[in-house]
């Protein structure tokens, strides 16, 4: 339930509001998934473990952001 909850809040974050750092998108993510779960009834114990990089094709730049998950 959560991994589908987290796609759906990753697919959200870049596509809805055009996000592209790894460290907003995943903050994005967090929020969205904060609100599914405070409009139901029950309680998730759940965490999201989760590493994601962006990489500028132009400038050979990448950028890490990760939760519950170091470089």
């Amino acid at each position: 339930m959560v991994s589908v909850v987290c796609h759906n809040a990753l697919n959200r974050a870049v596509r809805e509001f055009n996000l592209s750092e790894p460290a907003k998108i995943l903050d994005k993510v967090t929020e969205l998934v904060i609100e599914t779960f405070e409009q139901g009834d029950d309680s998730i114990k759940d965490g999201m473990d989760i590493a994601l990089c962006s990489l500028n094709t132009k400038t050979y730049e990448l950028e890490y952001s990760g939760a519950n998950n170091s470089l």
